[in-house]
């Protein structure tokens, strides 16, 4: 996940920023907010070890 929380060190509160990284979360959870989805990829790749049928 990529979130900049350096923002608190320019003076950023925490509960606006905890409100920020909440909704990127959201976001990222439903796929709007993820690299893939904005570069048009679909495909979903989950690594398994033993046999895969």
């Amino acid at each position: 996940m990529d979130f900049n929380a350096g923002k608190l060190l320019n003076d950023q509160s925490m509960d606006s920023l905890a409100d920020e990284l909440f909704d990127f979360v959201l976001k990222v959870a439903c796929g709007s907010q993820t690299r893939n989805e904005i570069n048009g990829y679909k495909e979903i790749s989950i690594f398994k070890d033993g046999i895969i049928l």
